[in-house]
C-alpha cells in the first residue's frame, strides 16, 4: 500500500490576500496591435472594503454595469456613441482580505479613445446615476437577491465564502435589508476607497490613437510592453533549419 505524504489530514495553508498592483503615478500599459478598434481597461484600486460597505458596493456594481441599462454603457454608447463596447464593475474582493477594484471597460474608435476614456474615469471617480436609476437598480438586485435558491449540494461552498469573508452565518438578509435604505450618499461615500492613482492598459494601432493625448488626459507614464512580455510563449522561435532528405 502506497504511504500518504507527510502532509495528508493537515489544512490547506490560506492563500495570500490579493492584492493589485501598487503605482505611485498613473501608468498607461500600451500594447501595439495593427487593429481598428482600441481595447481600454481602467482599474482604480481600493484596500479592502469594510463589511458595512459591501451592500453599497453590490449596488453600484449593480449601477454601472448590471446589464445594458448601466450607467457605462448608456453614458458612453447609447448617450454619445463614443465606443462599440462600454461597461463598469466593482469587484468587492472574495474575502475581508482581499483587495478591491473599480474597473472599466472600453472598445472604441482609436480617434475617440480620448474623449471615451475621459467620460468613463468621470463616470468612475463621481457616478450620479441619478434618483429613478438608483431606485432601478435596488429593485432588480432585490429581485435577484430573493429570487436565487442555493442549490443543496452548494451550501457547503457557500458557507466557506462566507466564513472566509469572516460572516459567522448567512449575510444574505442583513445585506438585503441593508440594501433598502441606501441612497446616493453612501454611493458617494463608497468612492473614496477608490483614490488610488489609474491603471490603464490600451491595446490598439500606434498608428491610430494619440497616446501623447491619453498621457496628457491622465498625468501618466507610459509603458510599452510586447506580446511576449504579457505571453512568453508567444516568443518568436527560432526556425530549426530543413534538413535535406537522405538515402
Amino acid at each position: 500500500m502506497t504511504a500518504l505524504p507527510a502532509s495528508a489530514g493537515k489544512p490547506v495553508p490560506p492563500r495570500p490576500p490579493r492584492a493589485l498592483r501598487s503605482l505611485a503615478a498613473p501608468t498607461i500599459f500600451f500594447l501595439h496591435r495593427d487593429m481598428a478598434q482600441a481595447q481600454i481597461e481602467v482599474a482604480l484600486a481600493s484596500p479592502p472594503l469594510p463589511r458595512s460597505d459591501r451592500p453599497a458596493a453590490r449596488l453600484l456594481n449593480q449601477i454601472l454595469g448590471g446589464d445594458m441599462s448601466g450607467l457605462v454603457f448608456q453614458q458612453i454608447r447609447e448617450a454619445r456613441g463614443l465606443a462599440y463596447s462600454a461597461s463598469g464593475l466593482l469587484i468587492a474582493g472574495a474575502r475581508d482580505i482581499d483587495g478591491a477594484a473599480l474597473l472599466g471597460r472600453l472598445g472604441t474608435q482609436a480617434d475617440k479613445s480620448r474623449e471615451a476614456l475621459t467620460l468613463l474615469l468621470e463616470i468612475l471617480r463621481a457616478p450620479d446615476p441619478g434618483d429613478d436609476r438608483i431606485a432601478a437598480a435596488r429593485v432588480a438586485l432585490t429581485r435577484e437577491m430573493v429570487a436565487t435558491r442555493i442549490p443543496p449540494r452548494r451550501v457547503p461552498d457557500w458557507v466557506q465564502v462566507w466564513a472566509e469573508r469572516g460572516e459567522t452565518g448567512d449575510p444574505r438578509a442583513w445585506e438585503l435589508a441593508t440594501l433598502q435604505s441606501l441612497a446616493a450618499p453612501q454611493l458617494q461615500a463608497l468612492q473614496h476607497h477608490f483614490t488610488a492613482p489609474a491603471i490603464v492598459s490600451v491595446l490598439a494601432d500606434r498608428r491610430r490613437i494619440d497616446l501623447a493625448a491619453l498621457r496628457q488626459l491622465l498625468q501618466a507614464e507610459l509603458v510599452e510592453l510586447r506580446a511576449s512580455d504579457i505571453f512568453p510563449y508567444a516568443a518568436p522561435q527560432t526556425a530549426t533549419p530543413a534538413r535535406d532528405a537522405g538515402p
